[in-house]
């Protein structure tokens, strides 16, 4: 398996079967991360910084969402950690945290979140490889 960082919290996973790139970023949002090619594509939620999927070459299946999905022999699982808002009338921010395995190597994309995950969400990130954060 091989993890390149692209940019912000793009980051691509090349393994045997399949490659992912995780939260593309947009050049607008002031990222360069060059044009990656894909096979998969996830996104933790909706910012230029992280949904720019027409910047990834290939004809990428894209996952945006919490769920169980397993593709071409990469395994992902999609967590939501929607993001409260900062103040009592901002509303909350959909994020999905994605855990990715493939060729025994457990990788946790976590995305856009802004707080700490909760005891259950810890506990489900407690055994991984690789953190993104």
């Amino acid at each position: 398996m091989d993890i390149t960082w692209l940019g912000h919290a793009c980051i691509r996973i090349r393994a045997r079967t399949a490659a992912v790139v995780m939260d593309p970023a947009a050049k607008s949002a002031g990222f360069d991360m060059g044009r990656p090619t894909a096979d998969i594509v996830t996104i933790s939620h909706h910012h230029a910084a992280h949904d720019n999927v027409a910047g990834v070459r290939g004809k990428p299946l894209v996952i945006d969402g919490p769920g169980e999905y397993e593709i071409q022999g990469v395994q992902l699982f999609g967590i939501d950690m929607t993001m409260s808002g900062n103040d009592t009338d901002a509303a909350p921010q959909r994020n999905t945290t994605y855990l990715l395995e493939a060729e025994g190597v457990r990788v946790a994309h976590l995305g856009g979140v802004a707080t700490a995950p909760t005891t259950d969400e810890a506990e489900l990130l407690s055994n991984v490889d690789v953190l993104v954060i």
